[in-house]
C-alpha cells in the first residue's frame, strides 16, 4: 500500500479509508503501513499515533487518546475545547501519520469536530481510517477509499498452510486438490478464517481433519458477526482453554495484554487449576497462553512486540461464550442486566472515579475479579473515591483478584481481614508508602505487585505470614531499605525482583535468608550489599542451589562517611560470584544462556 493522496483532502492532511468486512485484514494492512521500516527511516512524519475507536465515536476521548499518543504524557483535561487546543499545538506545523482503527461513526458533525485541530498540521499529513461500513467514508467527504476484496484461492491457501503446517512437511501428507478446494471454500476468502482454521487443524491429527471440515457447526445460523470457523475453533478447544478464552471477555476490544499479567489473572481467578502432575501453575498458564497463540486466537500486535490482542470478531465470540460471568462497567447500558452470575469485572479508569461510578457494583454479590483498565501505559493516571477502599471492596468476601494499579493512592484503608480469599493484589504505580499490617492476614495471597511504587518505604513487618506468596514484584520501589525479618519463611517464592539486604537485627532479613528460597527463578537483584560485612553470610545465600535463576544483579550503594570497607566488599563479591558460577550452576547457566553479573556502585547525592 502506498500512502498517496485520495480524491479530496482535508486542508493539510489526506484521509485514506480502508473498507472491508470483518476479518478481511483492514487492521493488519494499516498496521503494516504504520510500522513499515521505510516509513520510519524516511523521517517522512514528525508524529505518529494509533487510536482504536470501535463502537463509541466520542470526540473527547479520541482527541485525548491522540494527544497522549503524540506527547507520551497523560492528559487530565476534561473538556473537548481544552483538549483540542493542546492537540492543535501538538500537531501545529508538523507532518503526522494517524490511524483511527474500526470506525463506525456516520455523524458528519462529530467528524467535523474531531478533525478541527488537525487542520493545523503540515502539508502531506496522512490519516488512515479502517471501517466495515462504506457509509462512514461518505461522512468524511467525496474521497476515494481502498476496498479490500476477498483473498484469491491461492493466497487463502498460502495463509492456511503457514498456520496449519508450521514445522511440518505438508507435501508428505499427499493433500488432494479436492481437499485443498474444501479448505479454501471454508475460509471464504477471509485471512482471519484461514489463520483460525489453520490454527485449529495444526492442533489435531490429520485423520480428524475431514470430520472437522464436515462438522454441522458450519451450517448453523450465524450469531451476530461470529464466523462459523471461530465457533468451530472454540468447540474443539479443551475445557481448560475454553475457560481461559472466555475470561478474556473481561478486556475491551483492541485491548493489548501481556502474557505474564494475563497468566497471573488466570491463576488468581481460579481459571487455571492444578494439574495431576503438580506442574507449576505459572508454567501451566504459559502453556495455555501459547496454545491460544498457536490457534491464532491471540495475535501479536506488531513484529517483535511482547503485547497481544484479539481480533474484534474473536472478542465477540469471547463475549458470547462468557455469558453473564463477565461484567465490563462501560458496557452496562441496560437497567435489566442481571448480576447473579457475575464473577469477574473490569472498568476503564478515569481521572476521578467517584461514588456514582461504582453504584452498580453493590448489586454484585459473588465478585472474584476487580480490575481497573488503563487506556495508556502512563503511571498514576487518576484518583479513586475512598468509599471503594473502605466500604465497597470489603463487601466482596469471595474476591480473588484486586487491582488498584495507577491510582493516586497514598494509603490503604482496606480491612484486609474481610478479603481472606484474595490471591492477587496489584498496587503497581501507586503512591502508597506502606501496606497495612492487616495485609498479612491474606494467607491465600500468591501474587503481590508493588512495581514502581516509588514512595514505598517498607514492607509489612509480618510479611513472613504470607506463606503461599509465590511472586513478589518490587521493581522500582527505590526507597526500600531492607527486607522485613523472616523472609526465609516464604518458601514458595518463585519471583523476587529485588532482595534488599538490611543492616541486621530483629527487624530485617539478612543475606542468609536467601538459602531457604530454593524455587526462585527468572531475574534476581540483590541490593544493599554494603550492609554485608562478613563473606560467610554471602556463602550462606547458597546461590548455587537456585538452578532456575536466569540473571543475577548485585548492587552496592556508596557511602560517604568513611565507613565503607572495600576489602569486605570485594570478598563478598568474590564469594557470591564463585558461588553462583560453581560447577553445577555453570552447567545450568550454559543451558539457560542469559546469565549476567552487574557489579555497580549506585551513588546517592
Amino acid at each position: 500500500m502506498v500512502l498517496t493522496d485520495t480524491a479530496a483532502d482535508h486542508a493539510n492532511f489526506s484521509v485514506i479509508p480502508i473498507v472491508g468486512m470483518g476479518g478481511i485484514g483492514k487492521t493488519t494492512l494499516a498496521r503494516e503501513v504504520y510500522n513499515d521500516k521505510a516509513v520510519e527511516d524516511s523521517n517522512k512524519f514528525d508524529v505518529k499515533a494509533w487510536v482504536c475507536v470501535s463502537d463509541d465515536f466520542d470526540v473527547l476521548s479520541i482527541s485525548k487518546a491522540l494527544l497522549e499518543s503524540i506527547t507520551s504524557a497523560t492528559c487530565d483535561l476534561k473538556t473537548v475545547n481544552k483538549v483540542q487546543v493542546q492537540l492543535k499545538e501538538a500537531v501545529d506545523g508538523k507532518r503526522f501519520l494517524l490511524v483511527l482503527d474500526d470506525v463506525w461513526n456516520e455523524d458528519y458533525s462529530l467528524w467535523v469536530d474531531l478533525k478541527a485541530p488537525l487542520l493545523a498540521a503540515a502539508p502531506n499529513s496522512k490519516m488512515i481510517i479502517t471501517t466495515r461500513n462504506s457509509h462512514v467514508v461518505s461522512t468524511m467527504g467525496p474521497i476515494d477509499h481502498y476496498n479490500l476484496n476477498h483473498l484469491l484461492d491461492d493466497d487463502c491457501w498460502s495463509i492456511f498452510k503457514t498456520h496449519a503446517f508450521e514445522g511440518r512437511d505438508h507435501n508428505a501428507l499427499e493433500i488432494s486438490e479436492s481437499f485443498r478446494k474444501k479448505i479454501v471454500g471454508k475460509c471464504g476468502g477471509l485471512p482471519l478464517a484461514a489463520k483460525t482454521l489453520g490454527g485449529l487443524l495444526r492442533t489435531t491429527t490429520y485423520d480428524m481433519w475431514d470430520d472437522i471440515l464436515d462438522s454441522k457447526i458450519w451450517d448453523l445460523p450465524r450469531q451476530s458477526s461470529i464466523l462459523p470457523v471461530l465457533r468451530l475453533s472454540y468447540h474443539h478447544l479443551p475445557s481448560h482453554l475454553k475457560r481461559c478464552f472466555a475470561y478474556c471477555a473481561i478486556f475491551p476490544k483492541d485491548f493489548e495484554f501481556d502474557e505474564k499479567e494475563l497468566v497471573f489473572l488466570w491463576i488468581s481467578g481460579g481459571i487455571i487449576r492444578q494439574s495431576s502432575n503438580n506442574e507449576k501453575l505459572k508454567d501451566l498458564g504459559s502453556k495455555c497462553f501459547h496454545d491460544l497463540v498457536s490457534r491464532s486466537i491471540f495475535q501479536r500486535t506488531g513484529f517483535g512486540s511482547s503485547e497481544f490482542a484479539m481480533h474484534d470478531l474473536v472478542h465477540d465470540l469471547a463475549q458470547l461464550v462468557s455469558g453473564e460471568t463477565i461484567f465490563r462497567l462501560e458496557e452496562d447500558n441496560s437497567s435489566s442486566r442481571r448480576f447473579e452470575r457475575v464473577r469477574h469485572s473490569s472498568y476503564a479508569c478515569g481521572e476521578l472515579d467517584g461514588r456514582n461510578k461504582f453504584k452498580v457494583f453493590y448489586e454484585i454479590e459473588h465478585l472474584r475479579t476487580f480490575l481497573p483498565l488503563h487506556k495508556t501505559d502512563y503511571i498514576r493516571t487518576g484518583f479513586i473515591t475512598s468509599m471503594v477502599l473502605y466500604d465497597l471492596l470489603p463487601k466482596f468476601k469471595k474476591l480473588r483478584v484486586l487491582s488498584l494499579q495507577g491510582y493516586y493512592i497514598g494509603e490503604l484503608p482496606i480491612p484486609f481481614e474481610d478479603l481472606r480469599l484474595l490471591r492477587y493484589l496489584n498496587l503497581a504505580d501507586t503512591d502508597i508508602r506502606s501496606l497495612p499490617e492487616s495485609s498479612c492476614s491474606l494467607l491465600n495471597l500468591e501474587i503481590l505487585i508493588l512495581r514502581n511504587c516509588s514512595s514505598l518505604i517498607k514492607l509489612p513487618s509480618k510479611i513472613r505470614r504470607l506463606i503461599n506468596l509465590c511472586h513478589l514484584d518490587i521493581r522500582g520501589a527505590i526507597l526500600l531499605k531492607e527486607m522485613p525479618f523472616g523472609m526465609k519463611e516464604l518458601k514458595n517464592l518463585q519471583t523476587l525482583s529485588n532482595f534488599v539486604v538490611g543492616k541486621g537485627g530483629e527487624t530485617a532479613s539478612g543475606l542468609e535468608d536467601l538459602k531457604i528460597l530454593k524455587f526462585l527463578s527468572g531475574e534476581l537483584c540483590i541490593s544493599g550489599l554494603q550492609n554485608v560485612n562478613d563473606s560467610k553470610n554471602a556463602r550462606e545465600a547458597a546461590l548455587c542451589e537456585k538452578l532456575n535463576l536466569e540473571a543475577l544483579s548485585l548492587e552496592w550503594r556508596s557511602q560517604f562517611d568513611n565507613s565503607r570497607d572495600e576489602v569486605a566488599e570485594e570478598q563478598v563479591l568474590g564469594v557470591l560470584y564463585w558461588n553462583w558460577f560453581s560447577h553445577d550452576q555453570w552447567q545450568s547457566a550454559k543451558i539457560i544462556g542469559n546469565i549476567s553479573i552487574d557489579y555497580s556502585l549506585h551513588h546517592e547525592y
